[in-house]
């Protein structure tokens, strides 16, 4: 079983965010912040990462930016986030995100890209 950490500090999102996952068969990890994403990270070895950009504390941005420094550890992220820019985009490839949605996202696309990032190896 693949364990997804989901970094989200809407509440009500963030629950039916992991309900739906663990309905797919997916062991879940939650974090309402940067912090505790980043703690998460350190301590946990998820399979993926679903990140949302805006968070209390610590966003999302750096929440990218260290976890380059996870080297080898580092799980594929997939990254959820309103009014995303062609900026925005590009800075998201430069840190290593492996995929990205506008929020609201198709659920069926999230999960597809998500079973996607955990079938596939970081190279």
């Amino acid at each position: 079983m693949s364990l997804i950490l989901i970094v989200e500090d809407e509440p009500s999102l963030r629950g039916l965010l992991a309900r739906i996952l663990e309905a797919e068969g997916y062991e879940v990890a939650q974090a309402a912040n940067g912090a505790q994403a980043l703690a998460a990270l350190r301590t946990l070895r998820p399979a993926a990462v679903l990140l949302d950009l805006v968070l209390p504390d610590v966003d999302g941005w750096q929440v990218l930016r260290s976890s380059q420094q996870l080297a080898a550890r580092r799980p594929p992220i997939l990254v959820a986030a309103a009014n995303l820019t062609s900026r925005d985009i590009v800075c998201l490839r430069r840190l290593g995100a492996r995929a990205w949605f506008e929020k609201p996202f198709d659920l069926d696309d999230l999960l597809a890209t998500l079973a996607r990032l955990v079938a596939t190896p970081i190279s």
